[in-house]
Parts: structure tokens; C-alpha cells; sequence
């Protein structure tokens, strides 16, 4: 009896190790198809890069190895009112100091967006590996104390000079993928945020519009942008497997890979149906073979539209209060401005715009209220308020 059971154990064991066998060998023929099928969806980038690109990488290279940089951008005397985060007011010594210090971190900076002011915005293509998130954030947080520091001193034309380089910058920076892209959105917010302080503060508003409302129509949704961070993202599909550390099982790859297609057509139709797949995975608890897997950056798409044409709508209202002396009664008094700008892309209506003793009000954006819900709706790039 007990030899009877140890030769049938043997067989299971031998039938169960054949059956994984066979399940492993079917799943990575099934993974090496779909991959070639994945593959040739994918966009690389190519390998020439223009002399700032160069110059940009070397830059990154030595900040990221740089312990005097690690230490600037720990420290504790950022200057925050520049970047939007309490009343505006002017920096403090230590603030000051702290400008110097990023800046002579970032003197060999200068070059490259002397090179860039030069390009169109269509010129602007990344063909280097993802620009680091943190060397980024620093940037932008130099050049948004730099544009504060000029209005101190009274140099509005500077001051948007430095918000223009900070836009153009994420632009040019952003290699297509969907972490380069997140990255952008990051900075072109932390932009906003401080302008929205500068306005308070004094800076002219028609200055502004005219250094920043070309490169601020660059933020709107972009069906082919969301499309082109999927199919770039899809190029590094053939090291998932096949990579020395942590190589990803081909059955988890096939899974992970199934909304692909799917998720190209979604992020050109309504924002709802993404909003709808954002929902039903939250309540899922899972992205695993789903189009949400891959529609991330095409939500931050619409969220930042959204933050943007409430920007452009203030920045009008503020401009025709600086030429007419009051705000205008409605957003129908601002002629020059697209009315597009002035609609809430969500919504599909105007903008949200009332007048009240404390000032003009412009939002809040429905994406703010029906989408992101932030604790402290008044104080989110949903809401602009003019005093």
C-alpha cells in the first residue's frame, strides 16, 4: 500500500511538474508574440542628440553626484513664497542665500536656455534617458526665485523672462514617456502657482500674458501627447523579461500589457470615460490588465488644461483691470481673449467668474470639484482669486 501511494505521489508530482512546464513554455511563446506586437507600437527616440541636450545631460550628471547640491535642495530656507505657498511677501536673508547657493549650482544652466529662447516650441524634443525629478523641481524652484527676486526689484519684463525660461524648460526636457511627462506636469504647476502669487504681489499682468500665454496654450489636452507617452513607454517592453534584476514573469507581462491597445483609443475620446476606468479601479484595487494601467498621464492631461485655462482666464481679467481700471463685470468683456481659454474644459461652459468686495474669482475648474477634490479647494490651481 505505501509503495502504491509513493508511485502515484510520483506521477502527480511528475504530471503536476510537466504541467508547469507546458504552462511556462505556452506563456512565453504567447509573451514573445505579444511582445513583437507591443514593440511595434512602440516610438524610440533617437539617438542624435543637439549640442544643449549634451550640455543639459552633463549638467544633470554632475547635480545628481553633487553632494553641495543634495544639501541645497534639503535645506530648510527654500524660499517657498516664491513658489506660490502662503501670502506673498518679500524672501528673507536666508531665502536670499539660498538663491545664491542654487544658483551657483546652476551657473553652467544659462547656456542652455540662452540655446533654448533661440528654438521654436516645435523644436523641442528630449533624446535622452527621463530627466530626473529632482533636478527638475530645483530648477524650476531657481528660476521661479529668480523671477520673484526680479519683481522685488521692480523688473516685471525679468521676472516673466524667468517663468517663460521655467515652461520652456519642462517642455524641452520632457523625453515623451510617461514619468518625463508627470515630470513636466509637476513643474508646469509649481510655474503657476508661484505666477498666481506674483500677480498678487504686483507683477503686471499684461506682462505676463505676453512672455507666457504662447508657451501656456502649449498646456492644453493633447489626444496625440497622451497616445505618444503609451507607444513610448512601450519601447523598453523588451528588457521586461529578460533584464538581470527583478525580470518581470512573462504571465504577469501579458496581463500587465492586455489594455494597450485599448487605452490608444480611450485617451482620444471623452475625459469622462477615463475619469469612469480611474473609478471603477480605485474601487478594483487593482490595474493589472486594465487600460487604467496606462491612461496616468492622460488624467494629469485634462487635470492641467483645466488649470490652465483658469490661469489664462485670470491673467485676462487681471490685464483688463490694469488697462481699464475695475475688473470686467463678466468674461464676455474680455474680447481679445480665446473663448476657448475661458471655458471650463470639464464642463464644457464658461469658467466659473464672480465679483465680490475681496476681488475677482475665477473657477473653481469642475475638475477640481468633480475629479481631484483637494482638501482646500480655494487654495488649488483650480481657483484663481484677483484682489
Amino acid at each position: 500500500m505505501i509503495r502504491r501511494i509513493l508511485v502515484i505521489g510520483s506521477i502527480g508530482l511528475a504530471l503536476a511538474g510537466g504541467a508547469r512546464f507546458a504552462w511556462k513554455e505556452l506563456t512565453d511563446r504567447a509573451w514573445e508574440e505579444r511582445k513583437g506586437e507591443l514593440l511595434a507600437l512602440a516610438i524610440f527616440q533617437p539617438e542624435l542628440k543637439r549640442p544643449w541636450e549634451v550640455r543639459f545631460a552633463s549638467i544633470q550628471e554632475r547635480l545628481l553626484s553633487s553632494p553641495s547640491f543634495r544639501e541645497v535642495s534639503d535645506s530648510g530656507h527654500k524660499p517657498y513664497a516664491a513658489l506660490g505657498n502662503g501670502e506673498p511677501r518679500a524672501l528673507d536673508d536666508l531665502e536670499r542665500v539660498w538663491m545664491a547657493a542654487i544658483w551657483h549650482e546652476l551657473g553652467a544652466l544659462e547656456g542652455v536656455l540662452a540655446e533654448l529662447r533661440k528654438l521654436p516650441l516645435a523644436a523641442f524634443e528630449w533624446h535622452g534617458p527621463t530627466a530626473s525629478l529632482l533636478v527638475q523641481r530645483e530648477i524650476t524652484n531657481a528660476l521661479c526665485g529668480r523671477a520673484w527676486l526680479a519683481l522685488d526689484g521692480g523688473d516685471d519684463a525679468a521676472a516673466a523672462g524667468s517663468y517663460a525660461d521655467a515652461l520652456r524648460l519642462a517642455r524641452a526636457a520632457d523625453d515623451g514617456t510617461t514619468m518625463g511627462g508627470m515630470t513636466r506636469c509637476a513643474c508646469e504647476r509649481t510655474v503657476l502657482a508661484s505666477l498666481r502669487s506674483a500677480l498678487s504681489s504686483g507683477f503686471s499682468p499684461g506682462t505676463a500674458r505676453t512672455a507666457l500665454v504662447p508657451l501656456l496654450e502649449d498646456l492644453a489636452y493633447s489626444p496625440d501627447r497622451a497616445q505618444y507617452a503609451i507607444r513610448r513607454d512601450l519601447s523598453y517592453v523588451g528588457d521586461l523579461t529578460e533584464r538581470e534584476e527583478e525580470p518581470w514573469p512573462t504571465a504577469y507581462a501579458l496581463q500587465w500589457h492586455a489594455g494597450v491597445e485599448e487605452a490608444l483609443g480611450l485617451v482620444r475620446g471623452p475625459a469622462e470615460e477615463l475619469i469612469r476606468l480611474q473609478d471603477a479601479e480605485r474601487e478594483e484595487k487593482s490595474a493589472d490588465g486594465s487600460p487604467q494601467c496606462w491612461i496616468g498621464l492622460a488624467l494629469q492631461l485634462h487635470e492641467l488644461h483645466a488649470v490652465r485655462n483658469v490661469a489664462l482666464t485670470a491673467l485676462a481679467v487681471a490685464a483688463f483691470r490694469e488697462e481699464h481700471g475695475a475688473f470686467p463685470a463678466s468674461l464676455s468683456e474680455l474680447a481679445e481673449m480665446p473663448p476657448e481659454h475661458a471655458r471650463d474644459p470639464l464642463a464644457g461652459t464658461p469658467l466659473p467668474y464672480s465679483l465680490a468686495d475681496s476681488g475677482a474669482r475665477i473657477g473653481p475648474a469642475a475638475w477640481g470639484e468633480r475629479v481631484d477634490a483637494p482638501e482646500d479647494l480655494d487654495d488649488s490651481l483650480y481657483v484663481w482669486t484677483l484682489r
